[in-house]
């Protein structure tokens, strides 16, 4: 009986310590869980600030002094506008009808400025920042002009209203603030959609953002029903851990069908992962995310999953730093993983199966900074991996975009030549796999082409085609003839999708619809728009 009496105000005793832990972590009545013993000693730990803000960096090159007028030239010292704001024109922004993100410009053009955190609370936005080293510029003309990171906030989480954008330095002072009456855009959904694939002759596979997160969706285009949520268990790396990647290359999952494994494969948080297309049985097959120590303060992700056309094997980027990235390939069931070795080391800009499996093809570029910078080196290779890989020089060019034609003899690239411009413009090119002959397919005009994709039959290629955001939809045949676009209606940053009979072009766009545009006439039907909201 004694002992049961003890056992009883043991427990008593626990539970009052609870509540009391509890009650004082409610403080002002939201709950904050304790600080870890490695929090209470770190000194650096962040502190608590708000939600923390998705922020992109935003390279920027070539631009000059002459940008800021004298009246404005030294305080404060970033320049603060919406993406709808003419004042961008500066900068060569591409001017939306509404706000879909702000900008902030540092004024100080001769010291790097690295954007850090970013925080909402309330009604105050709070930019951390810290000034670097002094910035060398190039000299063009009788310009001189400087390479600058702009800071890209997007507005999904803003509601209409005036907000204060307060900008605090590395000792934590503020050092400006700003007001920023911003109206909310009128949105017809709440989820953006990229990285369309076919799992079947009639479902499509895309990436979605959806409560504040990346996730995989599947929809059938035949029928009325809505979009399915297959996933809903990763959560984001902040972009702040990652701010030259962005969440194209970490957070977006892209997913594709393996016919081999017959599940749907994506990356999500810092690992490949693979789900039935009924969002059942969902793994991991890599374990970066598991890999310690960190290197540089940055964690291993394996990113960016593409299934060989059988489905034996999946090629993958493994990211180290925003600087190097390695070329990797494992079996469908995630097994034997090993690195590809190339002739150059360098960060892996985008890599592709030919539709046969027997070759590869990868871009790697060696940046000079985390942001921008660096040419590409183009590598064919055979899937055998048992011949040296074959160069493809593409001189000053730097790749942002590539595919193989279906006969697999061909690509289709996206090169961009930076002659010190602002902005540096794209164009379209093919070569052949076998030899180094580049064939520019556009023109060097004030247009920028990315996202060349081939039809099924090889004989026409679509590419978006716009300024520097969002573009449209084009289409030419595969020697550059007939160029035209295709529909001008719908606005996409995404790479388009030929239908399997190569009759139409399938569109996602960021305000979470998919269109399909019958080819050639250019008709374009909503096929997946309210049904994704909410």
């Amino acid at each position: 009986m004694k002992k049961v009496y003890v056992v009883f105000f043991a427990g008593l005793l626990m539970l009052l310590a609870s509540v009391a832990l509890f009650q004082q972590n409610l403080g002002d009545g939201v709950f904050r869980p304790a600080l870890t013993s490695e929090e209470r000693s770190d000194p650096q730990a962040e502190p608590a600030e708000g939600n923390s803000l998705p922020f992109e960096v935003v390279p920027f090159r070539g631009i000059s002094e002459d940008a800021f007028p004298p009246a404005v030239s030294t305080e404060p010292l970033f320049d603060v506008f919406t993406s709808d704001n003419p004042a961008g024109e500066r900068f060569a922004f591409f001017i939306r009808e509404q706000a879909y993100s702000f900008f902030a410009v540092p004024k100080e053009l001769r010291r790097e400025v690295s954007f850090e955190r970013v925080y909402l609370d309330s009604r105050v936005i709070s930019i951390h920042y810290r000034t670097g080293n002094p910035r060398i510029p190039r000299v063009v003309g009788h310009q001189q002009l400087f390479d600058v990171d702009v800071l890209e906030i997007p507005t999904l989480s803003m509601v209409t209203t005036t907000y204060t954008i307060r900008f605090i330095n590395a000792e934590g002072k503020i050092t400006q603030e700003t007001p920023l009456d911003f109206v909310a855009p009128v949105r017809r959904t709440r989820m953006g959609v990229s990285g369309l694939s076919w799992v079947d002759e009639s479902t499509l596979a895309f990436a979605s953002f959806y409560d504040q997160n990346w996730d995989v969706w599947t929809f059938n285009v035949e029928k009325e029903t809505p979009p399915v949520r297959l996933t809903n268990r990763h959560r984001d790396i902040p972009l702040n851990k990652w701010p030259s990647l962005g969440a194209l290359n970490i957070n977006m999952p892209r997913p594709f069908f393996n016919r081999r494994s017959e599940r749907i494969i994506y990356h999500a948080e810092h690992d490949i992962w693979e789900i039935k297309p009924n969002g059942h049985r969902g793994r991991a097959l890599t374990t970066a995310g598991e890999v310690f120590p960190f290197r540089d303060g940055y964690r291993l992700a394996d990113n960016d999953p593409k299934p060989s056309p059988s489905g034996d094997h999946i090629l993958f980027r493994r990211i180290y730093d925003p600087l190097k990235s390695e070329l990797w390939v494992m079996d469908f069931r995630g097994r034997n993983r090993q690195r590809i070795f190339l002739p150059k080391d360098g960060h892996i800009d985008d890599f592709r199966w030919s539709p046969q499996g027997d070759t590869i093809a990868v871009s790697v570029s060696t940046r000079e900074s985390e942001l921008s910078g660096g040419h590409s080196v183009l590598f064919v290779l055979s899937s055998s991996l048992e011949e040296p890989p074959r160069r493809i020089p593409l001189g000053a060019y730097r790749v942002n975009s590539l595919s193989f034609s279906p006969d697999g003899k061909t690509l289709a690239l996206s090169l961009t030549l930076d002659q010190g411009s602002l902005p540096a413009m794209s164009d379209i090119w093919t070569v052949n796999v076998n030899n180094t002959e580049l064939e520019r397919l556009t023109p060097q005009d004030a247009f920028s082409e990315n996202f060349p994709e081939w039809s099924p039959c090889g004989g026409y290629i679509a590419f978006l085609a716009g300024d520097s955001f969002e573009k449209i939809i084009w289409t030419m045949d595969s020697k550059g003839k007939g160029r035209r676009a295709l529909n001008d209606e719908v606005n996409t940053s995404e790479p388009p999708l030929w239908g399997l009979e190569g009759e139409s072009i399938f569109i996602p766009n960021t305000l979470g619809s998919v269109y399909k545009v019958s080819f050639p006439d250019g008709q374009a039907v909503e096929i997946a728009g309210r049904q994704i909201s909410r």
